[in-house]
């Protein structure tokens, strides 16, 4: 429930300095194994990045914890970076690189599906590969020592921290009661939801898990956060049973992860008379953007990849971009309930985003745009509005013939088939199981999934130029249109970008 207009929303007119935000911010939208390997090819085309932020959801979150914490190289868990004329079919059906190999492996499919054997099922995928899995989590060395300090009892426990050398890793979850929904974030330091100024105190409010409060008449709140590694503890004291990233990869992708395994599988949380549960992040948001913006973040990297095309059309009645509509108010009937207070940017503005993509998509390029727009306030998710965002939107779309038409011959001919080929429905791929076993692509798949979205980011390199300050220098690809190889194949180790 949503109380009267907030009393600390601006003035359109007014321009707020938020201090201490960070600059940068990259967002990955959420959509299951399909979702982590587009992840994979974006990280690997920002490579080397200058971000201060990640944000993602379900799929993306799983793509990008072992790039986060992991100890190896991004070159060695993201692979090379590609080339399109270069991928034919015996190249696509080469083994992927350690984290794109995650989504080809087939598992043990649970029979039950409970929440633990989905738990220990996304860990042993995406996790205990990279020897991630168990670990009480931390953002710092400096963090961790802080603990140690207020909690001696945990000195003989492992500890997992996020490396200082990637950006801030969020992870976007969902709570739930009735039809309240509240949105949260997971990082390696804490867990929050949007901080709420409409009370001071939690008084009157029946406690759910710290940090999470529900009143009278069923509304949900936020107040302050708390570490991560005492998430789900009463006390706000470490937890017995550590908050672990196999945990945050669970709650911010149920929805995703349960379909996958053909059952949607249910967090319950329960607290004296108060009944609710954690629902999948893409239930409050699927596009990571609106993280970014609640904390302030004024240049950022939207990389949408959803299931969604722009179905030939470029107005707002016909278009089925329900992750990018909603931020413009422009819910569809069947949106998530979520959706109309998701808008965070004028309505006028959308069929000029529309426009810009289906004119990209038309001419057989990859949907970029940039726009500089005015922030609206949103009190669900406690975002003041009337600061400037400068954002440049990669919408991955199916009709990308600039992409195709630079494969081997073998690899379009493969591609034409359809259905009946070895991509139906490209890129919008859905995972298929063997008996007995859980979901995942084909090597091939995988492959020609994640270098599709390197190739996308990479155009996109000029307008990230131009949005980052003292961010990365991307090649400028659209330059080099007329040759047979896109990227130099001396460019395996990031030699294709420098620092200004």
């Amino acid at each position: 429930m949503l109380g009267r207009a907030a009393a600390w929303c601006e003035q359109e007119d007014q321009e707020p300095v938020v201090t201490g935000a960070p600059q940068a911010g990259l967002c990955l939208s959420g959509g299951g194994l399909a979702a982590a390997c587009a992840a994979i090819g974006a990280l690997r085309a920002l490579r080397g990045s200058s971000l201060d932020l990640l944000s993602t959801v379900a799929g993306s979150a799983w793509a990008s914890a072992a790039y986060v914490f992991g100890a190896a190289s991004d070159v060695h868990l993201l692979g090379p970076s590609s080339s399109p004329s270069l991928l034919t079919l015996e190249e696509l059906d080469a083994l992927p690189p350690p984290l794109l190999q995650r989504a080809t492996c087939q598992l043990p499919c649970p029979n039950a599906r409970t929440l633990e054997e989905l738990r220990r099922w996304l860990a042993s995928c995406w996790l205990e590969p990279f020897a991630l899995n168990g670990k009480r989590l931390a953002g710092s060395a400096q963090e961790q020592r802080r603990i140690l300090q207020e909690y001696p009892e945990l000195e003989e426990e492992e500890f997992l921290l996020q490396r200082a050398d990637r950006p801030t890793w969020l992870v976007g979850g969902s709570l739930v009661a009735g039809k309240e929904q509240l949105p949260f974030q997971i990082s390696a330091s804490t867990v929050a939801g949007p901080p709420d100024f409409r009370t001071l105190e939690p008084i009157g409010l029946q406690p759910i898990v710290s940090p999470f409060f529900q009143d009278k008449e069923g509304a949900l709140y936020s107040f302050g956060s708390i570490d991560t590694f005492a998430f789900g503890s009463p006390s706000e004291e470490p937890a017995k049973r550590p908050f672990t990233l196999a945990d945050i990869l669970t709650l911010s992708g149920l929805s995703r992860a349960g379909g996958t395994l053909g059952r949607q599988v249910a967090w319950p949380l329960q607290a004296s008379s108060v009944e609710a549960r954690f629902a999948d992040g893409g239930c409050t948001d699927n596009s990571g953007l609106m993280a970014l913006l609640q904390r302030g973040v004024r240049h950022i990297v939207w990389f949408d990849f959803s299931f969604e095309s722009l179905d030939g059309a470029a107005t707002a009645a016909q278009s089925s971009l329900k992750d990018i509509m909603e931020k413009f108010g422009c819910a569809q009937p069947g949106s998530r309930a979520s959706a109309k207070q998701s808008q965070v940017f004028r309505e006028t503005e959308l069929s000029a985003v529309l426009q810009q993509l289906t004119v990209r998509r038309d001419a057989g390029e990859p949907g970029v745009v940039r726009r500089r727009l005015r922030l609206l306030p949103n009190e669900k998710w406690q975002i003041r509005g009337g600061q400037t965002v400068e954002l440049v939107l990669i919408h991955l779309e199916s009709g990308n013939s600039d992409f195709l038409s630079r494969l081997p011959q073998e690899t379009r001919d493969e591609l034409l088939k359809g259905q009946s080929g070895s991509f139906p429905n490209f890129p919008f791929l859905r995972p298929s199981a063997a008996a007995g076993a859980s979901p995942c692509f084909t090597q091939r798949q995988a492959n020609l999934l994640a270098a599709f979205a390197e190739y996308a980011v990479r155009c996109a390199g000029p307008l990230i130029n131009s949005l980052i300050p003292a961010s990365v220098r991307f090649e400028d690809v659209s330059k080099r249109r007329s040759q047979r190889s896109l990227i130099d194949t001396k460019s395996v180790l990031g030699t294709d970008f420098h620092r200004v």
